[in-house]
């Protein structure tokens, strides 16, 4: 994409046909997880809400519904190919993992991992056709075991819990099923659930206990790491959005 488009999205210069990141979109404009930079720093991914509306200033996370769980292929995917067979374990809707990953987790061409383009829905038990946009490097036999993963940017949620994978904050409210871009570094107002400490000692932001909030108080073991805090002198105040620097990625 030119260099001017980026140019044009920092100062409010949008062609309708592009989305700028803040605004929302019923139609997908971008892949999902495509990345924007800002020239002040500030970075964002392309995400797709679930079904419930975003507020924005909260954490967001890739919804824990699993992926489809490793099985093992029924027919054999020579070099060069681009789609598998694949039987389900459950029931997977049309393109619930577009733009998301088949991996290779054991067997013949185990290690590696290929990005979906799309597919039809399948029956739990029944056999369909999973489409590649990456040619299979190692051909892949009855051996091979394989899990579908989707996108961590298809229909995101509000971070429900202090362990889970956040994807981003939403800058803007979001509808339901509505296209944006979740800012995943860089200067954002986010929600404090509390803080017990001084600000020249809790630096660090996680997840907290309540849904898409932060907390420098500490979490547990394995939270998610969301950013700093950007002012020194200030210590956070629970209720507030307060200026976090975002270092999802």
């Amino acid at each position: 994409m030119p260099s001017e488009f980026w140019a044009k999205l920092d100062h409010r210069e949008v062609d309708p046909s592009r989305q700028w990141h803040m605004q929302e979109s019923e139609t997908q404009k971008y892949p999902l997880g495509a990345r924007l930079s800002l020239a002040d720093g500030r970075m964002f991914r392309y995400a797709e809400n679930g079904a419930v509306a975003l507020t924005p200033g909260l954490v967001n996370s890739s919804p824990d519904d699993g992926a489809e769980k490793e099985d093992t292929i029924t027919v054999a995917a020579s070099q060069g190919a681009r789609s598998i067979t694949y039987t389900a374990v459950g029931t997977i809707t049309e393109n619930q993992y577009a733009d998301g990953l088949l991996v290779i987790t054991d067997g013949t061409g185990q290690g590696m991992q290929y990005k979906i383009k799309n597919h039809l829905a399948i029956a739990a038990g029944s056999t369909g056709t999973i489409n590649l946009y990456d040619p299979i490097v190692t051909a892949l036999d009855t051996t091979t075991d394989v899990m579908l993963v989707k996108s961590a940017f298809k229909s995101v949620i509000v971070a429900p819990d202090q362990v889970v994978i956040p994807t981003g904050v939403a800058p803007i409210p979001v509808q339901a099923n509505f296209f944006f871009w979740s800012q995943t570094r860089g200067i954002a107002p986010v929600l404090s659930e509390d803080s017990t400490g001084s600000a020249a000692t809790e630096r660090i932001c996680t997840l907290g206990t309540s849904a898409g909030v932060l907390t420098t108080a500490g979490g547990a073991p394995g939270a998610a790491i969301i950013g700093r805090v950007y002012f020194d002198s200030l210590d956070r105040i629970s209720g507030d959005y307060d200026v976090t620097f975002l270092t999802i990625e």
